[in-house]
């Protein structure tokens, strides 16, 4: 009795010692926002303590079974993402195993080994009970009013900063909200409390397995968007309007390239293609075109689509099935952004209208760091490899003359042949025959590029769970993490000139 009586008033003395500690930190930032942060981290130490035999349940579980012994957690979105789209919380999931949908009011349930348990809503009722709120900063901005009242926040809640936007797309110069009034932020920046990328590359590997063994994540997608399919007559005059690249090689060495990419080379008709929209509402956006038009100077056979070429892609949404089928017709997709060395900023251009349907990405705009910790070699072509826009145009000819050294920029959708019956990386896959058959360094780039982690809403659903191994609570301030943390040349289009111009890729 004396032992435990000694552990609790030991235990007391440190609690207050953290207590007094972080209230010296409130103190010290001028007392502004509240002491919910402070709150919180005691909160959650008291919380680890009685949880650290139940750390790993989730891990631990075999296979990819339900977790209905595991608490669930619910995300409340405050505000309906883009104004209307209930399902847009989908396209940041990245996971679909045991995830359900609810068709009235389009809440999700997700109950999966990666993610965790969780209840994603929109129900504003359930706001005491949320174990998270979302706001998504476009909403912030034009509905201050609308946010909710201080005496509605619960301790252990996390209020959830969201934006899949690029720095340069969004500045969130506002004093809406007060310091410390969010926990997390959630963006396609890897520095984000939660990172939410629009893909990556293990969930896009999931989606062709997955389609590989009947069951299609897109059409999935498209069903719950209520997004009208393209039907088989259509989709075959679609994929007849594609113009053949008349400079291409012949498929006639087919017979060398791996049986699993060879029906995708078979299809191959265009050389490259380009969606796009948005034709200059930010500044940085005027360099893509201007590169553009180099490639073209040099010979290169553009076939563009969009607003800003006043000819519509065949197939209207990008969520239906046949819109994929499309590209996988072109050898190369211009994935073009918006937004010049924006932090992370990459969007469906590359890991959908590009990876995923099959073309070859060939990018401007993302920095090559950004690009290169999420991809591995040989998966995409970076226009700041190549002194001018020249030798690009040149080595995309040399390519669509070389099927073999094309075939190289899709050997990684053979990856899939070492995911298991869930279409995750086998859990041992270092004694699996195939992988042992590859080079050391192509087992260290699969090991690299396709683990696991859990990213989008996802990953936010298994911080919840594991929030007790985190050290992340309150954002000083939003504004000066999105925009002081950005590189300069996001920001400002004369650098992004210069740089671009003494590197001869623009001039």
């Amino acid at each position: 009795m004396r032992k435990l009586m000694r552990w609790g008033l030991l235990t007391a003395i440190c609690e207050i010692i953290v207590y007094l500690t972080l209230s010296v930190s409130y103190l010290k930032h001028g007392g502004r926002g509240s002491l919910f942060a402070i709150q919180v981290q005691i909160e959650d130490q008291q919380l680890q303590r009685a949880s650290l035999s139940d750390e790993n349940v989730l891990s631990q579980a075999p296979g990819n079974q339900r977790h209905q012994d595991y608490e669930e957690k619910i995300i409340l979105f405050w505000f309906v993402p883009y104004g209307s789209d209930r399902t847009i919380p989908l396209e940041y999931l990245h996971e679909i195993n045991n995830v359900t949908v609810n068709n009235n009011d389009k809440e999700i349930f997700v109950d999966s080994k990666i993610c965790g348990k969780c209840r994603l809503t929109y129900d504003r009722k359930l706001i005491s009970k949320s174990d998270a709120v979302v706001f998504y900063a476009h909403d912030v901005k034009r509905r201050p009013q609308d946010l909710p009242q201080n005496s509605l926040r619960q301790k252990k809640q996390l209020y959830i900063w969201w934006l899949q936007e690029s720095t340069a797309g969004v500045p969130f110069r506002t004093k809406v909200v007060p310091d410390f009034f969010f926990n997390l932020t959630m963006s396609v920046r890897r520095s984000s409390g939660v990172h939410s990328p629009y893909s990556t590359l293990p969930w896009i590997l999931k989606m062709l397995w997955n389609k590989k063994h009947g069951r299609d994540i897109m059409h999935f997608i498209a069903r719950e968007k209520n997004v009208i399919l393209t039907d088989p007559e259509r989709l075959n005059k679609a994929i007849h309007s594609v113009p053949v690249n008349s400079f291409g090689a012949a498929n006639t060495d087919l017979h060398q390239t791996n049986a699993e990419l060879k029906t995708l080379l078979d299809y191959k008709k265009g050389l490259a293609a380009w969606i796009v929209g948005n034709c200059g509402n930010i500044p940085s956006s005027y360099l893509r075109f201007e590169y553009a038009d180099l490639l073209r100077k040099y010979g290169l056979k553009i076939d563009q689509f969009g607003g800003c070429s006043g000819v519509p892609f065949p197939i209207a949404s990008r969520w239906d099935p046949s819109f994929n089928e499309v590209l996988s017709t072109y050898k190369f997709y211009l994935v073009f952004e918006n937004a010049y060395h924006c932090n992370g900023y990459m969007t469906e251009k590359l890991w959908y209208n590009a990876l995923y349907s099959g073309a070859v990405p060939i990018i401007f705009g993302p920095h090559k760091d950004d690009v290169s910790a999420v991809l591995p070699p040989k998966s995409y072509i970076h226009a700041e490899d190549f002194k001018t826009p020249a030798d690009l145009v040149k080595y995309i000819y040399y390519l669509d003359k070389n099927f073999t050294a094309y075939a190289e920029y899709l050997e990684w959708r053979t990856w899939v042949k070492f995911l298991d019956q869930n279409g995750e990386l086998l859990s041992n896959v270092e004694s699996d025959k195939n992988f042992e058959q590859l080079s050391k360094e192509q087992r260290k780039t699969i090991l690299k590029y396709l683990n696991p982690t859990p990213s989008g809403f996802c990953g936010l659903c298994r911080k919840l769970h594991d929030r007790h191994n985190s050290d992340i609570y309150t954002i000083k301030s939003v504004n000066d993490w999105w925009e002081g943390t950005v590189r300069s040349e996001c920001m400002d289009i004369h650098l992004a000139r210069k740089q671009l111009a003494s590197k001869k890729i623009i001039y």
